[in-house]
């Protein structure tokens, strides 16, 4: 409770004003005012101070008579609340909030002979405003002290303060009204001042507003690069975001310094429109347009532009930031280097996964990830498959017994089949492979000779590998590219409870399918039938000649003699140019017809040979193989 008085002495010339005043110190005026006046306890030789050290008039009959019967108020004291903002004018009058009900005390002598307090705006005491009886009115009341609540109505317009009248008992009227200001109330609002223009306050706020929204904005639009996606911008952005990247890279490497500047300066300027809007206007509407203009301009505005174009604002008001981190660095510095202890250096990094992730969702192109995006995804997916993932199953595998005889139709099935790598299983058993046909082995193989593939894989001896079913394929890759072939059967183990654990054959996986993983794509070349072994979609083209018809048996073998044979050699060596060495080697040729001709027809009449029929087409391309 604030407590605020003035309070004068009546009997003398000498006044005392005071703004705060003691009780205690107030009751002992008065006590001994009293004294001095009633002539009870004092001496002829007693000084004219009184133990206060205020001059004290002598006390005659007379003036004691008179103030034994009339009460006298010295002063006047209003106790507030604490919350209201007023208290006295510049003249000294109190001033209270009208139709608020307040607290006020009283000091002086005989009060037990008043009758009537009253309270007018106007000099004439028989038209009061507010009166005050003792007997209701009166909280306590002691002979130089009493108190009581009051509330007035608001001062006519032109009438500067309520004044105080008193009516003693026995009195038919009041005196006229107090003209001590001590004892006067107003509800005149004094002119608020302030320390700086109106207009000089508005633009504080509007350029206050201005930075918290640079600091705002700064905060979400800095602090969300990294250095690290600043160095990326620098090397494979545009020249203007290289530009901007590299203004901003050296300050947002002090990441936690940086973001102690902008706080510091966002708090500080926040606090600043605060308080200036309290001082033009009250306190609830104060409280509603800063806090409205702060979330509005200073925090979403500028972070919605910030979010876009953070690496453009932050650019573009780099002098500004390295101003103000010179100004908050004595504060700002010893602060971010407590987070630099506590939290360790500022650091992001790109693992793999995420970096996938990243290229998926930003690289895509209507919709539909572009070939180069899949060629990158599908490079950083491979780590985390396995040859089963990607292996041709067992049973969808050609493969060959090494007891297969490679004659002509045999040859021309292989070629058939367009694989350039078959396994070779042993007594039948598929899971038992042993050995690798490679097509190129059958290039000059003649298929008279009716090889065996065991014959031939004997020969050659190519190594046949064997892999896990859940070996990664990075590893298998790494293999494959030191030259240990391009093809590996891939084997399983099987546990069984009643005997000891076994491995099986469950597919093959080659070079071309490790491929078409990190392409995320199938390799069609002209022999391909289907286009995925997993899905087994058939590729739609056209149809290859069947060579295997060429070699099916039409008639029974017929051989023409040795003799008719070297007959026809001579006579094509001689009358056909296109026979001749020049043009084809005599031992192809005599091969050509003894496999080839079946019959011989010689001419009566001139009793010559004079054509060669074949029984059947001949395949030149049979010994090219």
């Amino acid at each position: 409770m604030r407590i605020s008085g003035i309070f004068i002495l009546v009997g003398s010339s000498i006044f005392i004003p005071q703004t705060e005043a003691k009780i205690d110190a107030a009751e002992g005026i008065l006590t001994a005012d009293e004294k001095n006046a009633t002539g009870i306890g004092t001496d002829s030789k007693a000084s004219d101070v009184s133990t206060t050290g205020l001059p004290i008039p002598p006390a005659s009959p007379t003036n004691a008579s008179t103030m034994s019967r009339k009460p006298n108020i010295y002063g006047m004291r209003v106790e507030l609340p604490a919350d209201d903002p007023f208290g006295y004018d510049e003249t000294g009058v109190c001033i209270v909030t009208p139709n608020e009900e307040f607290k006020v005390a009283i000091y002086g002598n005989h009060f037990d002979k008043i009758d009537k307090l009253y309270f007018t705006h106007t000099d004439n005491c028989s038209d009061p405003t507010r009166t005050i009886d003792p007997v209701n009115n009166f909280l306590h009341l002691l002979p130089h002290k009493a108190d009581f609540k009051l509330s007035v109505p608001l001062l006519p317009e032109g009438v500067h303060a309520y004044k105080m009248c008193v009516k003693a008992k026995g009195m038919p009227i009041p005196d006229l009204p107090l003209e001590d200001i001590s004892t006067w109330i107003t509800t005149e609002k004094p002119p608020k001042e302030y320390l700086v223009p109106i207009w000089a306050q508005i633009v504080i706020v509007a350029f206050c507003l201005c930075m918290s929204a640079l600091f705002s904005g700064l905060t979400l639009g800095l602090m969300s690069l990294t250095p690290q996606e600043l160095e990326l911008v620098i090397k494979s952005g545009s020249l203007t975001e290289a530009k901007c990247a590299q203004k901003i890279l050296p300050v947002r490497k002090k990441g936690n310094q940086l973001l102690c500047t902008l706080l510091l300066g966002n708090v500080i300027v926040n606090s600043a429109i605060s308080i200036i809007m309290g001082e033009l206007a009250p306190g609830l509407l104060a409280l509603f347009i800063s806090s409205l203009g702060i979330v509005i301009f200073g925090e979403i505005i500028p972070q919605s532009i910030c979010v876009k174009k953070g690496l453009e604002v932050g650019a573009h008001t780099i002098g500004i930031t390295n101003f103000f981190r010179f100004i908050t660095f004595p504060l700002a510095y010893p602060i971010s280097k407590l987070l630099d202890c506590l939290l360790g250096d500022e650091y992001q990094s790109y693992d793999r996964k995420r970096l996938m992730e990243l290229i998926k969702m930003s690289m895509k192109e209507n919709g539909v990830m572009s070939n180069e995006m899949r060629i990158a995804v599908g490079a950083l997916e491979i780590a985390d498959k396995v040859v089963e993932n990607v292996m041709t199953k067992l049973p969808d595998v050609f493969m060959l017994p090494d007891t297969t005889v490679l004659n002509a139709k045999t040859v021309m099935e292989i070629v058939k089949m367009g694989y350039t790598r078959i396994p070779v299983y042993t007594n039948g058993d598929k899971n038992n492979v042993t050995d690798l046909l490679f097509v190129k082995d059958l290039a000059l193989l003649d298929p008279d000779d009716n090889f065996t593939v065991k014959t031939v894989c004997g020969y050659h001896k190519h190594p046949v590998k064997f892999v896990m079913n859940d070996t990664p394929l990075p590893h298998l890759l790494e293999a494959f590219k030191k030259g240990e072939g391009h093809l590996a059967m891939v084997k399983k183990l099987i546990s069984n409870d009643d005997k000891d654990p076994s491995y099986e054959l469950v597919g093959v996986v080659t070079l071309e399918d490790i491929v078409e993983e990190i392409l995320q794509a199938e390799i069609f070349d002209e022999t391909d039938v289907i286009s995925d072994n997993v899905q087994k979609a058939k590729i739609t083209k056209e149809h290859p000649r069947d060579l295997t018809k060429y070699f099916d048996k039409e008639a029974p073998q017929v051989q023409i003699s040795m003799q008719i044979q070297m007959v026809a050699l001579q006579w094509l060596v001689a009358n056909e140019e296109a026979f001749t060495p020049k043009y084809i080697d005599t031992t192809v040729l005599e091969r050509l017809i003894r496999n080839s001709a079946k019959r011989v027809c010689i001419l009566q009449k001139s009793n010559v040979l004079s054509e060669l029929n074949p029984g059947r087409h001949f395949d030149s391309s049979r010994d090219g193989q």
